[in-house]
């Protein structure tokens, strides 16, 4: 049976191998520059951007984590001015917080460093700020720069008092300096 396209003529499938493969060649070309490049100095130095309303100066090429993860392509990547890295909980079931934990273990003020969490909307404050402090724990990191919902799909996702609670108790404990979607 083939499946329901979308507005853009995809289906689900169709999106998700095209995302895959989309991710895979990236990280493939991070390897390969990574390994091409002698060193920082022969680098042109990569722009940075003022990520939302937050203040954070961002590289414009930021490094995701949901594949499997090499501490030396991470560190590499750092050296070459990518200083902003997204990861979450279950990417590499954890491996790959622990991974950029091990990557920025003497470099934490040269990065700036975004989570996730999974909320359905009635996932209670106190679970959310466990995942948090999980995730915190894996990194080996006092506090990140960004706490984001991941895969929000549903108003209430992203409207629960609950997440909100989090959002707020995160920040004041200086577990997460902003949050996010």
């Amino acid at each position: 049976m083939a499946g329901r396209k979308s507005r853009h003529g995809l289906t689900r499938r169709e999106f998700l191998g095209g995302a895959m493969a989309a991710a895979v060649g990236a990280a493939s070309g991070l390897r390969a520059l990574a390994a091409s490049a002698p060193n920082k100095a022969a680098l042109p130095e990569l722009k940075r951007r003022v990520l939302g309303r937050t203040g954070l100066q961002v590289s414009q090429l930021g490094m995701g984590t949901s594949i499997s993860l090499n501490v030396a392509v991470v560190q590499r990547a750092l050296d070459m001015g990518v200083n902003f890295f997204d990861t979450a909980e279950c990417y590499e079931n954890g491996n790959a917080e622990i991974a950029l934990g091990e990557a920025f273990a003497c470099r934490r003020e040269e990065v700036i460093i975004a989570t996730k969490w999974h909320t359905n909307g009635t996932t209670p404050a106190d679970s959310l700020l466990a995942s948090l402090d999980g995730s915190l724990k894996r990194l080996n990191m006092e506090h990140v720069d960004l706490i984001q919902v991941h895969g929000a799909e549903k108003p209430e996702q992203v409207t629960s008092d609950e997440l909100w609670e989090a959002f707020t108790r995160a920040r004041e404990a200086g577990k997460a300096r902003f949050n996010g979607v």
